[in-house]
């Protein structure tokens, strides 16, 4: 694979690593094959945040090019967004745009096994999730995105009020969303922290 005009540079080494990162996947897919596993394997990928710098300027241009209503509020939802496959025995292609994070992945498996969930921070991924939170704070809904104490909607980039812009009902949705977000975020930290899992 050839990167042209990115040959040498942070973005170019980022997408030669990506490269990289797609051929040795596909190493491990054609073993598990090879083995007999692949047929009876669940498989789950998923990427992770900020695997290229924010504002590295050479990834702007390229994303803009690609998208030109890319804005500030697409970046940070663009940053924050993860791609998600998964390969279930038994199950056909299907594509869920639901909103969904990672401390979803237990719950999920959990249910495709058939065994009882009896505590989980998060919710299956086959279930409607209103809305998202990441580990610095922020959270995703499906218009609106939170960033450094406010509301921002995606499409067009502009601070939302909640005291003027919004009904009533949703106004307490969001106001909920932020407050199980810090109650979310304090356990996984304590689970981290204090080593809980031992």
């Amino acid at each position: 694979m050839t990167f042209g005009e990115y040959k040498g540079i942070s973005f170019g080494n980022y997408l030669e690593a990506v490269n990289y990162a797609d051929y040795a996947f596909g190493l491990f897919i054609n073993e598990l094959k090879e083995k007999g596993l692949y047929e009876d394997t669940v498989i789950i990928i998923f990427g992770d945040h900020y695997g290229m710098g924010m504002h590295d300027w050479d990834m702007e241009l390229f994303i803009k090019e690609v998208n030109p209503e890319y804005n500030q509020t697409a970046k940070r939802v663009n940053y924050a967004n993860l791609l998600c496959g998964m390969k279930i025995p038994g199950v056909k292609q299907r594509k869920y745009n639901n909103l969904v994070s990672k401390i979803d992945i237990k719950p999920t498996l959990l249910e495709l096994s058939g065994i009882e969930d009896n505590f989980s921070l998060g919710i299956s991924m086959f279930k409607n999730r209103e809305y998202a939170c990441i580990s610095n704070g922020d959270i995703i809904t499906d218009g609106l995105y939170y960033y450094n104490g406010s509301w921002y909607n995606i499409k067009t980039d502009e601070e939302i009020n909640l005291d003027t812009d919004v009904e009533e009902e949703k106004r307490q949705k969001l106001l909920k969303y932020i407050e199980n977000t810090e109650l979310e975020l304090n356990i996984s930290r304590s689970i981290l922290i204090n080593n809980l899992f031992k």
